[in-house]
């Protein structure tokens, strides 16, 4: 009851995904205990950014504050640099978007979420190559996650290349993912 980084994390696990207002009232409860235990806590923060996203409407320009303040703390912060990216993407900023997404891919090459969108990102302006190139890297990983495999199956499908889509699909299966 008194580990405030719990707390927080626990947050961020309510936080991600399909989020229902139940999800939000108890993540938003576990930020502000995180955040009265340890006021300072940069992670608790950063839940408290990601709370404002998948808040019904998104507080984008809040989270945006929100999350540059945690960045100004710890600018390693993958997650945060993530959910910053959305929080500009929202606010229809998408060049700044792909730049954060840009740096968080330099500092946590490895996170699938983080490469799942960047990758989805150079889809969207037609550098197909390049997109390619991070999904592959990716699914090489030994945990490579859903999303990457998620958005090399909708290119695969979506350019008409069924071998490919299906050599794909296999490895996702055989990995259980």
């Amino acid at each position: 009851p008194d580990f405030a980084e719990a707390h927080a994390e626990w947050a961020i696990g309510r936080l991600i995904g399909d989020v229902s207002p139940a999800h939000l009232d108890a993540a938003r409860a576990a930020i502000d205990r995180a955040l009265t235990l340890q006021p300072k806590l940069v992670r608790a923060h950063a839940a408290r950014g990601l709370w404002l996203l998948q808040s019904d409407p998104p507080d984008a320009a809040a989270a945006e504050a929100t999350l540059r303040g945690v960045l100004e703390q710890d600018p390693n912060m993958s997650d945060a640099l993530l959910w910053l990216s959305s929080s500009l993407g929202i606010q229809g900023r998408s060049d700044d978007s792909v730049a954060v997404l840009q740096r968080a891919v330099r500092i946590d090459p490895l996170h699938p979420s983080i490469t799942a969108n960047f990758a989805d990102q150079l889809l969207l302006r037609g550098k197909d190559r390049e997109a390619l190139q991070v999904l592959e890297n990716a699914i090489r990983q030994p945990n490579p996650g859903y999303g990457p495999f998620l958005i090399l199956r909708n290119m695969h499908r979506g350019s008409g290349r069924l071998v490919e889509l299906n050599a794909v699909v296999k490895e996702q299966l055989l990995r259980g993912i």
